[in-house]
Parts: structure tokens; C-alpha cells; sequence
């Protein structure tokens, strides 16, 4: 059972845990370390010996309290120790539609260490990874926002879609540029990226 301070609070229980494990002797594997994430696992990718990892956080608004930032920000645990992930990490989406965070971590796998992690507040998807950037998406529908009560009303309209690349370098992870495009990507294949340019479907 993990002993950080976030699951012994039990405020939430959707957390995404990365285990590490040595596996030079493959009859034998050896536990190292783990990480966790706020939010339901969504998507990962390894280049080299830097893991990335995507976890969907969704924010019950009914039950937010000012004073308890675990309740409505991420929260990062390295083994036992838990962080509160800073408000400069998070990134806000011009159109929300959904009261979640997309948490992204960067991890070495060799120097056991969390490199990076950034948020973005809003609905979003981790659709499309290169060696350089990675994509993450979101419906734009025909909508209505009322902020002042946290709450998004919507039609079943979508009127684009929103594109925003977050550049990787080493496991540095840095919002590049974000666009829009009419309508909505065909599936979760329809993005690559070649000789500079993204393309999609």
C-alpha cells in the first residue's frame, strides 16, 4: 500500500502509478521506485531512457474548498514524498469544456528522477508523439460557459478542433503553439508529423 500523504488523505482515489523495476536478471525482477501522477492513466511514450506519461484529472467542482489545493490541483508523489504541483505548470484552454487536467510527467528511468510536468486545464486528449513534440487535442463545440459557477454547458455541435504542441527536449517539456482546425479528427491515428509538418486527417 503506498504511504504518501495523498493516499492516506484519500481525498481522491485516481491516481496514476509508475513502478520501476530492474530486470537485468529477467527470472527475478527487482522493484526500484515508483511515481504517481493525479488522474486515470491516458497514454504513455518512451524515447530512450525518458518515459512520458499522460493521466486524465477530473475536478469534482461541488466539493471544492479554497484552502485544500489537493482538492482542485494535481498532485505529484516521488515514492512517500507528495508535491502540489505549481499553478505556473498549468496551462488554461481558452474554450473549457470539461472541469479536468491533462497531467503530463517526464521521467529518466536511470537517474530515477521526475524531469518535468505540466498540465493543461480543459477537456483535452494526448493524441500524437514525434522525438521532438508531442500533440494533445480537444473538441470545440458550439458552447456556453459559465465560469462563474465552474460550469460548461454545450450542443453536440463541434465546431473545431484544438491543436497544441508542447515541445520535448531531454525530458523538458515547453507549450510551443496552438491552432484550430474546422471540424473533428477522424481517430486517434489521424495525426503524424513529417519534415516539419503535422498532418492529419
Amino acid at each position: 500500500d503506498c504511504k504518501c500523504n495523498y493516499c492516506k488523505n484519500k481525498n481522491y482515489n485516481d491516481f496514476t502509478q509508475i513502478f520501476i523495476f530492474d530486470i537485468s536478471n529477467p527470472s527475478k525482477p527487482n522493484f526500484i521506485k515508483d511515481f504517481k501522477q493525479s488522474g486515470f492513466f491516458g497514454s504513455s511514450r518512451m524515447i530512450g531512457n525518458k518515459l512520458y506519461i499522460s493521466s486524465n484529472y477530473y475536478i469534482y467542482y461541488n466539493k471544492l474548498k479554497k484552502s485544500e489545493k489537493t482538492r482542485y490541483l494535481p498532485i505529484l508523489c516521488d515514492g512517500e514524498k507528495q508535491i502540489i504541483q505549481n499553478e505556473k505548470s498549468i496551462n488554461v484552454s481558452d474554450d473549457l469544456s470539461d472541469c479536468s487536467y491533462t497531467v503530463i510527467c517526464s521521467y529518466d528511468i536511470e537517474s530515477l528522477n521526475r524531469i518535468d510536468d505540466l498540465s493543461v486545464f480543459g477537456s483535452s486528449n494526448f493524441n500524437y508523439m514525434s522525438e521532438k513534440n508531442m500533440y494533445f487535442t480537444e473538441c470545440v463545440y458550439n458552447s456556453k460557459n459559465n465560469y462563474q459557477n465552474f460550469k460548461v454547458m454545450w450542443d453536440t455541435n463541434i465546431e473545431k478542433t484544438r491543436i497544441t504542441r508542447f515541445s520535448i527536449n531531454d525530458g523538458k517539456i515547453e507549450k510551443a503553439a496552438t491552432g484550430d482546425i474546422k471540424g473533428e479528427l477522424l481517430n486517434e491515428f489521424s495525426l503524424d508529423e513529417n519534415n516539419g509538418y503535422l498532418r492529419l486527417v
